[in-house]
């Protein structure tokens, strides 16, 4: 009971990751187990539906495995289909959050479902629902892909320029320092008070004693 909807699930996914297989298409083929698990009314189905449930919070070692022989093939199946229309040669942490994502969304159709049948029911009720389900989810799906992309561009335009103002930025830095620095030392030559004093009575000059390699007393005045 545990194992053999997983495993059926499993076979609905088949050639999903055909490389020939336009990306909606392999989407769809992806989401739409999901989906249509959420719409089927069987008892037994519900009861298998909340036993993995169960076993999500608290998976045994029997879930353990069948999620290690059929759900991560699964998963990085999809992460490798991913990162190849991102134009990468394998799968980052970006790739996965990306893969969870778009399950989650399909995913949630079969764990929410009791929650959509109050919020919404209409969806559900429909007669083309889970058509007009998995229409929608490709959507956000590929609009996901297409941010993710776009992210990814953006970081890699702005990482060479950053690396550029880092090489360069320091060395203009000292030049234009080194610049403004040579006017403002002129500057300050000009403005230098001159050694000499002015001469007066009682006073020296100084300039002139060294000259003189010598310093002159103060001349003393005589009284009249």
């Amino acid at each position: 009971m545990l194992t053999a909807p997983i495993e059926a699930i499993g076979d609905q996914f088949e050639g999903f990751d055909d490389p020939a297989l336009p990306l909606q298409d392999a989407i769809r083929r992806v989401l739409h187990p999901f989906v249509a698990m959420a719409l089927d009314a069987d008892a037994d189905a519900l009861h298998v539906q909340r036993l993995h449930l169960r076993e999500a919070l608290e998976p045994s070692m029997v879930f353990r495995d069948v999620v290690d022989r059929v759900v991560v093939p699964l998963h990085n199946a999809l992460a490798a289909l991913l990162a190849r229309h991102c134009g990468l040669a394998q799968a980052d942490e970006g790739i996965h959050q990306l893969a969870f994502a778009i399950t989650a969304m399909a995913n949630d159709y079969c764990v929410s479902r009791e929650f959509i049948r109050l919020l919404a029911p209409q969806v559900l009720k429909r007669d083309d629902a889970a058509q007009r389900i998995v229409d929608r989810l490709v959507g956000y799906s590929t609009a996901l892909l297409t941010h993710e992309i776009a992210s990814r561009a953006c970081a890699a335009h702005r990482r060479p320029r950053e690396s550029r103002d880092g090489t360069h930025g320091n060395a203009r830095h000292e030049r234009t320092s080194s610049a403004g620095a040579a006017p403002a030392l002129s500057l300050a030559r000009r403005r230098r008070p001159p050694r000499g004093r002015r001469r007066g009575r009682g006073m020296v000059d100084v300039a002139e004693g060294h000259d003189r390699g010598r310093v002159d007393e103060p001349a003393v005045a005589r009284e009249d």
